[in-house]
C-alpha cells in the first residue's frame, strides 16, 4: 500500500512538471521580443552591401535609392512593432520575409528589377 502511494505521488509530480513545461513554452512562443538578433543582423549586412555596391558601382544611385528605401521602411515597421510590445515570432517571420525580398534584390540588381516592397 505504501508502495503503491508513493509511486502515485511520483506519477502525478512527473505530469505536473511535464504540463507546466508545455505551458511555459507555450506562454514564451506568444511572448513579444524586445528585440531579433537575426533581423537586426540582416539589416546590418544589407547596409553594408547597399554601400558597397554604390562604392563600387555595382548598384546605380537609383537602385540604390531604392534598396535603401526598402531597408529604411523595414528598420522602422521593425522599431515600431517594437516599440509596440508586437515583436512576435509571426511578425519576426515578415520581417524576414521583406529582407529577404530586399536582399535578392541588391544580390541580382542587374537581372531583376528592384521595386518598393510594401
Amino acid at each position: 500500500m505504501k508502495k503503491s502511494l508513493s509511486v502515485l505521488a511520483v506519477l502525478v509530480g512527473l505530469a505536473m512538471v511535464l504540463f507546466s513545461a508545455g505551458a511555459y513554452a507555450a506562454e514564451q512562443a506568444h511572448k513579444p521580443l524586445t528585440h531579433d538578433p537575426g533581423v537586426v543582423g540582416k539589416i546590418e549586412n544589407q547596409q553594408k552591401r547597399i554601400d558597397e555596391g554604390v562604392k563600387k558601382g555595382t548598384l546605380t544611385s537609383e537602385e540604390a535609392a531604392l534598396v535603401q528605401d526598402n531597408l529604411n521602411r523595414i528598420k522602422a515597421e521593425e522599431a515600431k512593432l517594437k516599440a509596440a510590445g508586437e515583436l512576435t515570432g509571426k511578425n519576426i517571420d515578415m520581417l524576414n520575409h521583406k529582407l529577404n525580398q530586399n536582399s535578392a534584390m541588391i544580390e541580382s540588381e542587374r537581372k531583376n528589377p528592384i521595386r518598393r516592397i510594401d
